[in-house]
């Protein structure tokens, strides 16, 4: 703005003044060749036209002069301005590279401490001056947990915004159905100061998580608010799909009923698992479950009370192992369990506690006491009895089929091959 009237009024100021000046002096000396005597008319006619000419000269200079200032200011002005606006497209193209590049980056991630990873390194590098957290928002329980924090103004004391944020929004929710519909930023809603910003992860289910800044350096203005909100949508795209993907990918190796592992993702774990106790010449332990009796069991109580036996069976099996231990359910009522570096008498001491874990369970259903649950299993272990996946697991089913023999709510261990009985 400051530019365009320079331009404007600086011409027109000159032009005005040459013009008063040429007409202020002509006027004089027209009056003073008017006074003098016929005879000094030639005279006063020379000296005119020699102080017109003068004028004009200076006149043209003086343009001349101030055109050149001009233009050098006009030249400055412009310099400032293409200076700015370079600065402003180089940050504009780092924001839009680093955003681009977080977004490439999440999507390729394979689980959300990889995304914590990847929000910990770029926000800093794009918010320099902001310091903050990512909180996401558990389906089952709707409490916020901590995803990742960075920036030397956060501090456990700044994790109590989002929880008193989120906790106004769930008030908030049973007052009005539209919170759920937020978009990418939800700051204007709830501005608790201007050195603080509180944004919503949000996809078309709902609330993913809450994103949280906060500052001492700087006032969180309209510019770093727009930043904050296309990061916000970015970052909820992307957990949005991780969170897609985690979800098929557990449809894809878990079974629903019981959540623990499916039969094909067994078989595609089994085999690693070996290569490894072989490798490191270590025991792997196979254990083969069954439940007894389970079919009369449906057939007295029905198909919904045995699913129900079949979840707290699984639950029971999750609290008893090692989180290296693999739990799948094989088909229907039977079990399969993988524990790397198991040797023969910790398999079997495994097998009796779950026998007597089982066995301690007081079930009821609808108002149903359904009695003692027994279990059978047979146990086979790495390099005792066999040293394939299939033998292996045809080992522990003649196991299971032995001890079904003995009567049941038993283990039994396979027979060792005498090749490998050395190893017992």
């Amino acid at each position: 703005m400051k530019l365009q009237l320079r331009i404007i009024i600086i011409p027109i100021l000159v032009v005005i003044s040459a013009f008063l000046i040429n007409m202020f002096v002509v006027e004089h000396h027209f009056e003073k060749a008017l006074s003098n005597a016929i005879t000094n008319y030639s005279k006063s006619i020379l000296e005119l036209r020699w102080y017109i000419f003068a004028i004009t000269l200076f006149t043209i200079l003086f343009i001349s002069l101030l055109s050149s200032v001009m233009i050098q200011l006009m030249n400055d002005e412009i310099q400032k301005e293409k200076n700015v606006q370079e600065k402003l497209l180089i940050k504009k193209t780092r924001e839009i590279t680093l955003i681009q590049t977080m977004s490439t980056m999440l999507n390729s991630v394979n689980g959300v401490d990889d995304a914590a990873k990847v929000l910990h390194t770029i926000i800093p590098k794009l918010l320099p001056a902001l310091s903050g957290a990512v909180f996401l928002i558990k389906d089952d329980t709707q409490e916020i947990t901590e995803l990742t924090h960075w920036g030397k103004d956060w501090s456990s004391d700044s994790s109590m915004i989002p929880a008193k944020y989120w906790k106004d929004q769930q008030l908030n929710r049973d007052k009005n159905s539209k919170v759920n519909q937020l978009h990418a930023c939800s700051s204007k809603l709830c501005p608790y100061s201007e050195q603080s910003l509180c944004v919503n992860l949000v996809d078309q289910q709902g609330i993913l998580g809450i994103m949280n800044f906060v500052t001492t350096q700087v006032v969180i203005g309209d510019e770093l608010r727009l930043i904050v909100t296309n990061l916000a949508e970015q970052i909820s795209f992307a957990l949005s799909n991780l969170r897609l993907k985690d979800k098929l990918r557990s449809q894809a190796i878990r079974d629903p009923l019981t959540n623990l592992y499916n039969r094909r993702f067994m078989m595609e774990a089994f085999e690693p698992a070996l290569h490894r106790a072989e490798r490191h010449e270590n025991h792997l332990a196979v254990l083969m479950i069954d439940l007894d009796h389970f079919k009369n069991f449906n057939d007295k109580f029905g198909h919904e009370v045995g699913d129900f036996v079949l979840k707290n069976i699984a639950e029971q099996f999750k609290s008893n192992l090692r989180l290296e231990d693999i739990a799948c359910r094989y088909g229907g009522e039977e079990f399969i369990i993988i524990c790397p570096d198991t040797n023969l008498r910790d398999a079997y001491v495994l097998a009796e506690k779950l026998i007597n874990c089982i066995n301690g369970l007081c079930l009821s259903c609808e108002e149903q006491n359904l009695g003692t649950i027994t279990l059978s299993i047979g146990v086979a272990i790495y390099p005792n009895h066999a040293v394939s996946t299939q033998q292996l697991i045809i080992q522990a089913d003649k196991a299971l089929y032995a001890a079904k023999n003995r009567g049941r709510n038993c283990a039994v261990v396979a027979q060792a091959n005498s090749r490998y009985y050395k190893n017992i």
